[in-house]
């Protein structure tokens, strides 16, 4: 029988440099997904690797970001929820207020376009 030594120290410093490359990854995606008038959400998407496991990604001080990205409780009731497969849905409410009657939910939308490449990255990561 042969014992092989794993040193952890360097496997969690490739699973945080992993997760930290995924963050880089789907932050850059949703910068393309976003939607611009001003430009303000655009440049506060980041990402933020929270634990061993997890990368958080989004806005920093930007309180409409969430409405763009998921609605308003209103549009949900009059429309259902987005089809992940189609991002963009058209709200009637919010054109007959003047705007386009989009939401756009542009995060989600790069965490989904991303999946192939993550999976790539992460077989890549763990090759032997």
């Amino acid at each position: 029988m042969t014992v092989t030594r794993i040193d952890s120290r360097a496997f969690d410093l490739k699973k945080k440099k992993l997760l930290e490359d995924i963050g880089y990854l789907v932050e850059g995606e949703a910068i393309i997904h976003c939607p611009v008038e001003t430009g303000n959400m655009r440049s506060k998407i980041t990402h933020e690797v929270i634990d061993e496991n997890s990368v958080k990604i989004g806005t920093v001080g930007v309180p409409y970001a969430f409405f763009v990205e998921n609605g308003t409780d209103v549009m949900i009731k009059a429309h259902g929820e987005h089809d992940p497969k189609n991002p963009v849905t058209k709200w009637d409410a919010l054109e007959k207020r003047g705007g386009s009657g989009q939401t756009m939910p542009f995060i989600r939308s790069a965490a989904f376009t991303s999946e192939p490449k993550i999976k790539q990255m992460i077989s890549r990561a763990f090759k032997k």
